[in-house]
């Protein structure tokens, strides 16, 4: 028999998952030009099939012609589309879409990010005790309400993010094990930067963890060879190509400048706080990287101490989804992985002590910061503009636009790497996820 609180916790997930889906197939609908993002990684891809170089834009261009999508309708789409900054192995996993039809695979593409997203909220809420089931759902509705950008803009972080949750749960359960490493080892091609992380965390917990971590590094280099080999014949010079793509992307005015607003999916990384001191990238990019050094280090070397502590793992998961976000550039599609402190929550709601009002505060926050919906309606109250010669005013509007979404992302990784810290394995029992008490 299903546990009263599970169902209500279920039906709150669907409700957000409705929403989720009236917003994005309203989107995607009406805006034949949305899913930039699919159409860099279907167009490149194709170009990497066919032989041609997938970093040379003129390249990418020429087989965009061919495929039957939309035509550009600024120069700014255009060159979204055509310079693509992946790493090779990102064709391991697009191929077998990119061999299909435009036509259907953007559908595909849009049903398998949409679809999958709601799989791994789904195997989220299955990781928490029936008892708090309530609250998860809760949380993780409001949490897929509001992430309409995963399909507008189609980005493979979807997909990378969402199988990153699965491995989790696989290896968190002992379940479906060869699936899970295969997840994870396709999140690691597709988006290392996103997965590289949490993979991390596996390998430094030891057994049987490790051993997970380190077949599905094996799996990842495996299938990336074959792509790695290719494109090292077709296009040997493609470092230099995507490094140029990089540079242009992140130059005054583009789409992945941190002083720039572009819509409601905000940069989640610390660039955007260090580039309100030095517009630059060489100082913000190096900034972030210096900041958040010696948070790592700390998470590193206490995830490593864990000594069999369910509990501690979990607050090792919890605190390294957000602050995988801070380092480098990163998205607030990038930032859904924060599904994955939910069941670090569900086990301090458990305690009676302010540990679990604080927890649920700042997982509270971070889940209504990283949303689409929260800042759709910011975006028209503050309007914000670029933050280049403007006066103090518009500054501090930039700034009270900008700053919250990476500044909730610090504050929850940071209460969770203390939560790891402060619970001793020999003070804190095992907890059964699965009691209903």
């Amino acid at each position: 028999m299903i546990h009263p609180a599970r169902n209500d916790g279920l039906f709150l997930l669907v409700l957000g998952t409705c929403v989720f889906l009236f917003i994005g197939i309203g989107l995607v609908a009406t805006d034949p030009h949305c899913m930039t993002d699919f159409r860099t990684a279907y167009s490149s891809t194709k170009s990497f099939l066919s032989g041609a170089d997938p970093y040379d834009p003129q390249s990418v261009l020429n087989t965009y012609r061919l495929i039957g999508a939309p035509p550009f309708r600024t120069h700014m789409e255009q060159v979204g589309v055509t310079h693509n900054v992946y790493p090779p192995t990102e064709y391991v996993p697009v191929a077998p879409i990119a061999l299909l039809p435009y036509r259907l695979a953007k559908p595909f593409w849009f049903f398998l990010i949409a679809g999958g997203f709601f799989c791994a909220c789904l195997l989220v809420l299955d990781l928490v005790a029936p008892s708090n089931s309530r609250l998860v759902g809760l949380l993780l509705g409001f949490l897929i309400a509001g992430s309409s950008s995963l399909v507008f803009y189609a980005n493979p972080a979807g997909i990378a993010v969402t199988l990153a949750i699965i491995a989790v749960w696989s290896f968190m359960r002992q379940r479906w094990l060869a699936f899970g490493v295969l997840a994870l080892a396709l999140s690691l091609v597709l988006k290392p930067h996103d997965a590289g992380l949490i993979w991390l965390c596996f390998l430094l917990a030891r057994n049987p963890y490790r051993k997970l971590a380190w077949q599905s590094l094996g799996l990842a280099a495996l299938l990336s060879l074959p792509a790695l080999l290719w494109i090292s014949h077709i296009a040997p010079q493609w470092p230099a190509e995507a490094a140029a793509n990089l540079r242009m992307y992140t130059q005054s005015g583009s789409t992945n400048d941190p002083a720039s607003v572009y819509g409601s999916c905000f940069i989640a990384s610390l660039q955007v706080i260090f580039c309100f001191i030095k517009n630059d990238p060489s100082f913000y990019n190096l900034a972030s990287l210096v900041a958040m050094a010696p948070v790592l280090l700390v998470w590193a070397v206490a995830t490593f101490r864990i000594r069999g502590s369910v509990t501690k793992l979990w607050f090792a998961v919890a605190a390294i989804a957000p602050l995988s976000m801070l380092p480098v550039y990163h998205r607030q599609y990038d930032a859904k992985l924060i599904a994955l402190t939910l069941p670090a929550l569900a086990l301090l709601w458990t305690q009676r002590s302010t540990a679990r009002y604080l927890a649920l505060a700042v997982t509270g926050i971070a889940v209504l910061l990283s949303s689409d919906l929260f800042w759709a309606v910011m975006l028209i109250v503050f309007k914000p503009l670029p933050i280049v010669s403007l006066p103090e005013p518009a500054r501090l509007r930039f700034a009270l636009v900008t700053f919250p979404v990476p500044l909730s992302l610090l504050a929850l990784g940071l209460f969770y790497l203390w939560a790891l810290l402060r619970f001793r394995p020999e003070a804190e029992p095992v907890p059964n996820l699965n009691s209903t008490t």
